[in-house]
């Protein structure tokens, strides 16, 4: 069946394609990394049929521990984008070009980022397996739902392993070692070429970072209700909150390594500078050598044994060669590096620029919403309308607010409520207040057109963050209104917590800060939301 399975890859895809999957894979990858930018409410059903399609590519999701510096959300829309995941579908991207462009000979790029695609395909399989146990109560009551995305997830992870491990055993098979011959009177020698210590070095900084991005998510996604089942809390009493950490890092490091050379025979760092590791007849090890190649690692000072000879390599005789290259020179890809750092840098800022601004469109938009809304509330004051003031000076720590009494032509008279922690009071609140204090609470006469001039109108104003305001209350001070409050009848407000966007729906939450009252209708007054 394998043997098949083989013949039948070899048959549908060449070497000369591998160049071309990768271009797609990586332009997928970008489509789908960068689709959050665009606001949900606007998908079209062709859109979302052509998210589905591309959606159905190679999937990374590379972060750094628990941070989300690298992450970024939109105002229109409820998903991340990947800064990480972006910058690696541009290096794929370029791997894919460069491959291309000479003629299949330059592949360092593909292999990288095919072993973490292969590498991501293995860890989803194995959590995939997992699932059903982990999220039982879910697919016991929903017999169809998640069992179709469960599968459908499994298909996926299948698919791009089987496909990831047939391009890097195609491309492994048209690479051969560099060798030296070596004559010594009758004897000839053929020496394979071991890596150079700055390229072991290279390795390990390489290694190390993409051991963290890869195993960072799936910590994250494994949750701390899974680690309380495997008694580490248990195991901390013993060794420490420390302790146990290095435990879990010295776990990973161990299958990050063990499964790459297992299956692979070197490592994501080993391709970027075209090394391989072998024993000593040239082929790779088997796997109880790597296994002990691997154990070897986490002795004290290891890792710095390669400046000399690699204990790793000689406790285990296995050693890592250079291949013989085939592509551009080696060197040239220190040209690379700047332009991917400069890459990097310009993708996370940009994206930072681009959310920044969409913020402030965001906030922008509400304000003129929230002048518009005061603007009418103070033309058409009334008896029923509290005003909120702020005062700008600081002197007192006190809420103040205006509760109109009567309403004339030119003129309001209010009473003024000085209100203290009013941090977190509401309308129903205010109006408990003034009913209980109805003849207690001092009172001035107020111009309308100081009220109506007494807050800032444009957002862009040089205002906003200044402490100039208007003494509406003629007794020296600084004041702004902040909002105009409706009495007695009911004000449904955003209760703070996140909502969410769904393929057909939307979440959010609200509550009521006025009287009491039921909803009996809801529309949607802005935006083509359907």
């Amino acid at each position: 069946m394998v043997g098949i399975n083989q013949t039948l890859m070899n048959n549908l895809l060449k070497t000369k394609h591998i160049g071309i999957i990768t271009v797609v894979l990586a332009l997928s990858g970008l489509i789908i990394t960068i689709f959050p930018i665009y606001p949900q409410s606007h998908e079209s059903s062709l859109l979302k049929i052509v998210k589905y399609i591309v959606g159905f590519t190679a999937t990374v999701n590379l972060s750094f521990f628990n941070m989300d510096w690298h992450e970024f959300s939109f105002p229109s829309s409820s998903r991340i984008i990947n800064s990480l995941d972006m910058v690696f579908y541009l290096m794929m991207l370029t791997g894919g070009v460069l491959n291309l462009i000479s003629r299949q000979k330059e592949n360092r790029l593909i292999r990288f980022c095919f072993s973490i695609i292969l590498f991501t395909c293995l860890m989803s399989l194995l959590f995939s397996a997992l699932t059903p146990f982990k999220y039982s109560e879910f697919f016991t009551k929903s017999k169809n739902v998640f069992w179709f995305r469960w599968s459908l997830g499994l298909l996926h992870s299948i698919l791009f392993f089987m496909l990831s491990y047939w391009i890097m055993k195609k491309l492994k098979s048209i690479r051969n070692l560099e060798v030296v011959v070596v004559e010594s009177d009758t004897v000839v020698r053929i020496p394979f070429v071991p890596a150079t210590r700055w390229q072991r070095f290279f390795h390990l900084i390489i290694d190390l970072l993409f051991c963290i991005l890869l195993f960072s998510s799936v910590m994250m996604s494994f949750g701390a209700e899974s680690f309380r089942g495997l008694h580490l809390e248990k195991m901390a009493a013993l060794i420490g909150e420390r302790g146990v950490v290095y435990l879990i890092l010295i776990l990973l490091r161990f299958i990050y390594y063990f499964v790459f050379e297992t299956i692979l025979g070197a490592t994501p760092g080993k391709y970027l500078t075209e090394t391989r590791v072998i024993d000593e007849t040239g082929q790779k090890p088997a796997t109880g050598a790597i296994l002990l190649r691997t154990i070897t690692r986490f002795v004290p000072f290891e890792p710095f044994s390669f400046f000399a000879y690699g204990w790793h390599d000689t406790w285990t005789n296995t050693q890592v060669v250079k291949e013989k290259r085939t592509g551009v020179y080696g060197g040239l890809y220190f040209t690379i590096i700047p332009a991917f750092l400069i890459l990097g840098f310009g993708t996370y800022f940009g994206l930072a620029k681009y959310q920044a601004h969409q913020r402030y469109l965001i906030d922008k938009s509400e304000f003129n919403d929230k002048v518009m809304q005061m603007e009418n509330s103070l033309k058409q004051i009334s008896v029923n309308h509290i005003i909120q003031l702020k005062d700008l000076n600081g002197y007192s720590s006190d809420g103040i607010y205006l509760k109109i009494e009567t309403v004339n032509k030119d003129s309001v008279y209010c009473s003024i409520m000085k209100l203290e922690n009013d941090y977190n009071i509401i309308p129903a609140d205010l109006e408990k207040k003034y009913e209980e204090n109805i003849t207690g609470f001092p009172g001035v006469n107020i111009s309308r057109k100081v009220l109506e001039n007494a807050f800032i109108k444009d957002y862009d104003s040089p205002l906003m963050d200044s402490k100039r305001g208007v003494d509406i209350l003629n007794d020296g001070g600084n004041y702004r209104v902040e909002r105009v409050i409706k009495m007695y009848e009911p004000i449904l407000e955003d209760d703070g917590g996140a909502g969410s966007f769904q393929d057909s729906s939307i979440y959010f939450q609200l509550a009521n800060r006025g009287s009491e009252g039921y909803i009996v209708e809801i529309k949607n007054l802005k935006g083509n939301l359907k």
